[in-house]
């Protein structure tokens, strides 16, 4: 089915943002649906392309030390 890339792309990119996705992330959407498509449907390559990106960077505004269990 044609629409299966672009809806599992939509669905773990916003889960993975924590937010839903905007008309300001069509670049991006289309971007990961190429890779998805691209790498035959893989998860895993779908999964390292949205957290490579730079909107998945912003959305994470905590430190390392933060996700370590450090500083509070």
């Amino acid at each position: 089915m044609p629409e299966f890339a672009g809806c599992a792309v939509q669905r773990v990119t916003s889960s993975l943002l924590g937010r839903q996705t905007t008309p300001d992330d069509d670049a991006l959407m289309k971007s990961l649906t190429d890779t998805f498509v691209r790498s035959g449907f893989h998860m895993k390559a779908l999964v390292r392309a949205i957290v490579r990106s730079d909107e998945y960077r912003r959305s994470n505004n905590l430190s390392s030390t933060t996700w370590r269990g450090g500083a509070r």
